[in-house]
């Protein structure tokens, strides 16, 4: 009976640390705390968007189950040069805000580099889906983590009368 009960006891131990380094986690966003800035290169015009939404299940361990659904309310932008340019940008030359309230992203994959990750997924400004590919830093304390991401686009592939526009991400996240 002892032999049975230690055999039993072992392989709950095995499968619990097994879940706890290959277990899914669910991460939900400090929206408050989540940073999203744009500069557009050679323009100088630069914001910040806020009110991120995101679904997000990582575990460095387990990439292949790992996704990321994230989306941005474009009304949310703040622009450097004040409400004026934010008007711009929400304007149909831009945005286009009234008919295209959100820019969404959607991973189809997350892959681990030498410098971190990189999520592979969909990016949709306005009406355009393209995919795109950013690459992010995960670092963990306790229950809590930050997702620090940068990538840069051509506004033009997404029908954007702007030029090339660097993104910045840095997304405080707390363990569900």
């Amino acid at each position: 009976m002892k032999y049975i009960l230690t055999k039993l006891f072992l392989v709950a131990f095995v499968v619990g640390v097994t879940q706890l380094g290959y277990g899914q986690m669910t991460w939900k966003v400090k929206t408050d705390k989540a940073k999203i800035t744009f500069s557009e290169l050679g323009s100088g015009a630069e914001g910040t968007f806020s009110g991120l939404d995101a679904t997000i299940q990582f575990a460095p361990t387990n990439l292949n189950k790992s996704s990321i659904k994230a989306r941005i309310k474009v009304s949310t932008v703040t622009a450097s040069e004040g409400e004026d340019q934010a008007k711009d940008i929400l304007s149909k030359d831009y945005l286009n805000g009234a008919k295209y309230p959100y820019i969404t992203y959607e991973s189809s994959k997350i892959k681990k580099t030498d410098k971190g990750f990189e999520l592979i997924g969909k990016l949709t400004i306005k009406e355009t889906t393209k995919v795109v590919k950013i690459p992010f830093l995960f670092t963990k304390q306790g229950k809590t983590a930050v997702f620090k991401g940068k990538i840069n686009i051509t506004s033009k592939d997404f029908g954007l009368a702007a030029g090339e526009v660097v993104i910045d991400l840095e997304v405080p996240v707390k363990q569900k």
